[in-house]
């Protein structure tokens, strides 16, 4: 994958999981807005340490698919649930540009907060 100025440097991960972050922008109001109970497939892209993702996953039936660019904030997620023992989340490496995935697989999506990292 090429970098690019704009993508975030995963050695800042911890800034993405701080106190101040989730009292400012709450996770679980937006995921509530999403309807994501039962067998909803949902995407998050630009996962990073798992914000939505997890809280989505605890919740759906479905597959919560994290895409993030870098492995490192896939791995991040990935030992996040397996110390609670999720197993409905895919782990997916690629960009927002090109999401490496067949067409009609996903319900929804969650795009918080990545929009601005992308290529022009």
């Amino acid at each position: 994958m090429q970098e690019h100025e704009r993508r975030f440097n995963p050695e800042h991960l911890a800034k993405l999981d701080n106190p101040e972050r989730r009292a400012m922008l709450p996770p679980e109001p937006l995921i509530a807005k999403l309807g994501v109970k039962g067998e909803v497939a949902v995407l998050d892209l630009g996962a990073g340490t798992g914000y939505f993702t997890l809280p989505i996953a605890q919740i759906t039936d479905g597959t919560v698919y994290a895409l993030d660019v870098e492995p490192k904030m896939l791995e991040t997620i990935k030992n996040k649930a397996e110390e609670k023992g999720m197993e409905n989340i895919r782990y997916v490496e690629g960009t927002l540009e090109q999401i490496p995935m067949e067409d009609a697989t996903i319900d929804r999506v969650v795009a918080s907060l990545v929009l601005h990292e992308t290529e022009p």
